[in-house]
Formats: C-alpha cells, sequence, structure tokens
C-alpha cells in the first residue's frame, strides 16, 4: 500500500491515505423484487457503498452479521463477484 501511495501522489499529484477497516469482505447485491432490494438497502445504509457503476455493495463486517443478514433477507443475492460485460473492439 506504501508503494501504491507514493506512486499516486507522484504520478497524479495527489495525496492519499489508508485507514483500517473492520470489514471482513464486500457482496454486490442483486433480487428479483425491486422493493425487497429497496428495503434492503434502506435497512443497511451504515454498510453500503457503491461500486464505479453505482451498483449497490454490501460491506461485510464478520462473518456471523453476514450470515444473520442472509437468513433474514433471503431475497437478497450477495454475491462476491461481479461480471462485467466486455467492451467492444
Amino acid at each position: 500500500l506504501d508503494v501504491m501511495k507514493s506512486r499516486v501522489a507522484r504520478e497524479y499529484n495527489i495525496a492519499i491515505d489508508f485507514e483500517p477497516t473492520e470489514a471482513e469482505s464486500a457482496r454486490w447485491l442483486a433480487s428479483d423484487d425491486p422493493a425487497k432490494l429497496k428495503a434492503f438497502l434502506s435497512a443497511n445504509r451504515s454498510s453500503l457503498a457503491e461500486d464505479r457503476s453505482g451498483d449497490p455493495v454490501y460491506i461485510v463486517p464478520n462473518r456471523w452479521t453476514f450470515q444473520t443478514v442472509q437468513k433474514n433477507w433471503p431475497e437478497i443475492r450477495f454475491s462476491a463477484t461481479k461480471e462485467r460485460a466486455a467492451r467492444a473492439a
């Protein structure tokens, strides 16, 4: 991370810093029921982020919490990866 920090500073003239987090992982969210997804997003705002496409990402604090969230929100799919369409040449 120190190498990345110095390269960004040198190449882009931008000062950055890194902070530790308690997050264990991240999961992209999807649901066949838009209302359920909206309800999940509303109920979990403090644990959410957006990827560069604006898609919602759940920040997983720990395994126990994640298992509880999955149990309480069976309509939500939590994906460890996100498929991206290939760019046209």
